[in-house]
């Protein structure tokens, strides 16, 4: 079953590249957003520094965050896409560099909540640079950690909401003999919850 993603007029979605220290391609983290203002470069550099003053003091040593790809939908028939212009930042928590590093597909599992029960009503995104000595046996990630996964993803949640919201999308799924579908609106996403079980990440390997 085919979808197409569909970006409702005045939004977008902010692509957070991040790059680990020796590996050939980049991770990023998407999220979808409501700015209060104009879709343009000024918001892609703003959206880098609400991450970049957040998020990278919980961003292990061995990546580091080099920008924000913002792509919005302007009106009813074209979208825009900026990207930040503001200097890569490397991760600044302590003994993470890439030799402490476990697999790049071990991440923390951020889970994006809303006001909905529901598998259409949630979404998650993965943050990488999780270190050995971050997880146990068990696969959960150490009390203090979490902590810090946590802190990071409330104060960053708390800042890009002020200007540009963070939203749950929706992708539109149908057969190939159906029109173009009608997107569900997008739903807001009331708060970041760190998963106290490391997730393995999934990936399509394109041979």
């Amino acid at each position: 079953m085919p979808w197409e993603r569909v970006i409702p007029v005045g939004m977008g979605d902010a692509i957070y590249v991040l790059q680990l220290t020796g590996a050939t391609k980049p991770v990023s983290i998407t999220m979808s957003h409501d700015p209060s203002g104009a879709l343009d470069g000024a918001l892609a550099n703003s959206l880098f520094t609400s991450f970049a003053t957040h998020m990278v003091p919980a961003l292990a040593q061995a990546y580091t965050f080099q920008k924000v790809h913002f792509i919005g939908q302007s009106d009813a028939e074209n979208q825009v896409a900026f990207d930040s212009t503001n200097a890569p930042v490397v991760g600044t928590r302590a003994a993470t560099l890439a030799t402490s590093m476990t697999s790049p597909q071990i991440s923390a599992l951020v889970r994006k909540k809303t006001a909905f029960a529901g598998k259409a009503q949630r979404g998650r995104f993965y943050f990488p640079g999780v270190a050995e000595a971050d997880v146990d046996h068990l696969g959960l990630l150490g009390g203090s950690v979490r902590t810090t996964f946590q802190q990071a993803v409330n104060a960053w949640f708390d800042n890009v909401r002020t200007f540009a919201p963070p939203m749950l999308s929706h992708s539109c799924f149908h057969e190939e003999t159906q029109p173009p579908c009608i997107p569900k609106p997008w739903t807001v996403v009331t708060a970041l919850e760190v998963d106290d079980v490391v997730a393995s990440q999934r990936r399509r390997l394109h041979r």
